[in-house]
Formats: C-alpha cells, structure tokens, sequence
C-alpha cells in the first residue's frame, strides 16, 4: 500500500501551479487544495469576473500568491491563443499543470440525429482535445529543463469505458484522446517529470448537472483530495477515487457487448427525461 502524497511533493515540483477551468467544481477544487498545499496559482479560465473573484478568495484563505488570465479555450485553436499564456508563464518555475477545461454534451445525443450538429462537435475537439494538448505543448518544455514538474489532464469514465460511450460519441473521444496523449508524453519526457490523466465518474459538479453527493457521486473537494493523494503512483491513467475505481474494474471485466447495452439504455434515458425537463420549462414560460 502506498503512501499519500503530502504537502512537500507538490512544492518540491514548482513554486506554481496552472489550473484551466479554475473557477467552478473540480477546476475549482484543485487550485484550493494546490493553494492549501502552499503552491502559488495560476488561475486561467474564460470570465475575468469569476477568476478575479475566485483569485482573491483563495489568496485570502490560503495566504499564497495568485494570479489570474481570461482565455476562452474554444478559441485555442487560433493563432496567436497561446502568445499571452507563454508570456505570463516566462521565467515562472511552474511545478504543475491541471488541464481541467473541458465540455460535454447538453444531453446524450445520437451522431446520426441532426440535433449532433457540426457546431457542437467542434467545440468538443477544441476544448477538450486542442486546450489539453496547447497546455501541455506551453508548460512541458520547461518542466523538462528544470527536470521536474506534475501534468494532470482530466479524462472521463466515457473515455475510458470498453464501449466508448454511446450517445456521447464525441465526448468519449476526445477523452479517450488526453489518456493517449499523456501517456505518450510520459515516456518521452523521461523521469522526474510525471503525466498522468485521472479519471472521474460521476461527480457534482455544473457539468454533470447532479447536486446531491453520495458515496458513488464525490463532491469535487472530496473527488480531488483521492486525486492528489495518489498522484503519481501506479500508472499513467488512474481512476483515483476508490468508489469510481470499483465501477471501472467492473465495467473492465464484463463483456464490451453487456457494458455497451447498458450504457445506451442509460443514456437513452437521460436524454428522455432532459427533453422532458425543457418541454416542461418550456411550457412554464409561456404561461
């Protein structure tokens, strides 16, 4: 059995620490608990309100330094996006990166339906696929000259399951891409430097649209202790919650076929009831 990470291991990696997506739910709860752990923060995420906000409560309650930089990563694909992210970060002894930003579908939703527009699926490639890999491409090559440094990239159950994830095609793989991407860089970069992808299931958080948490449904603070207590241990893709970890053994050893039946009939209805939701929303406000 191993030993959790402490405080030390994450100081020894840098002075700083980036989060994307940093100012809601698990993006959230990583620069607090990075903060807690005596890291400075780098916090970059689309609204300039929200991170100033966020900035200044984690400064406050945590007493280390903060620093903040509005980037909409649905435009990272552009030239140019990472020119102010590589001149915030010059001469910053980075010690770890949290690629957090990410997007999913509003509801499951078939490849084959009109309702899977083209729009849609761009903006999945580039929040999840492009964000992660102009992330890492910035912050490695100097994690790699200092010879240390944490890259933690967020995939998803959907990513990882045997079947893919049925209704949710595009989002499965470009989280089946990040597990890949890391895992490749891991091994080139050599040791003292560690990429892994961690791997939640269900948490509560505005993206899953659950509120209530559970032994299976960690709230993000909970989800996000498990992840830094073990980073770093064991392979380069990690289901670091224990209650997650038994779901994805599970969905490992049963037949692709039965998990790839099961996953359907769930998303199926899911999209029914969220349909439901908006025609009955819908419906209040024209009365």
């Amino acid at each position: 059995m191993v030993s959790p990470r402490g405080k030390g291991y994450y100081t020894k990696m840098g002075k700083w620490a980036i989060i994307t997506g940093a100012t809601d739910g698990i993006g959230k709860a990583y620069a607090q608990a990075l903060a807690k752990r005596g890291m400075n923060i780098l916090l970059i995420s689309r609204t300039q309100k929200k991170l100033d906000a966020c900035a200044e409560e984690i400064k406050s309650e945590f007493k280390v330094e903060t620093k903040v930089l509005a980037a909409d990563f649905s435009k990272c694909s552009e030239p140019g996006f990472a020119a102010p992210i590589e001149a915030m970060i010059k001469g910053m002894d980075v010690g770890v990166l949290v690629n957090n930003v990410g997007l999913s579908y509003p509801y499951p939703k078939c490849i084959a339906d009109d309702e899977c527009d083209w729009d849609l699926l761009d903006s999945l490639i580039k929040l999840n696929v492009y964000s992660t890999t102009v992330m890492t491409k910035i912050v490695i090559p100097g994690m790699k000259e200092r010879k240390r440094g944490l890259v933690v990239s967020l995939s998803s159950a959907a990513g990882n399951m045997p079947c893919g994830s049925p209704m949710l095609a595009g989002y499965s793989a470009t989280k089946a891409y990040i597990s890949a991407f890391s895992k490749s860089i891991a091994y080139e970069v050599g040791s003292g430097i560690t990429l892994q992808t961690h791997v939640p299931y269900f948490v509560v958080t505005n993206m899953s649209k659950i509120r209530k948490s559970s032994l299976m449904i960690p709230t993000p603070k909970a989800w996000v202790e498990s992840s830094l207590k073990i980073m770093g241990y064991g392979s380069t893709t990690i289901v670091p919650y224990f209650a997650h970890f038994v779901q994805d053994y599970l969905a490992q050893c049963i037949p692709e076929g039965l998990a790839g039946w099961y996953t359907l009939r769930l998303h199926k209805d899911i999209r029914r009831r969220a349909i439901k939701k908006a025609e009955r929303e819908a419906a209040a406000k024209t009365q």
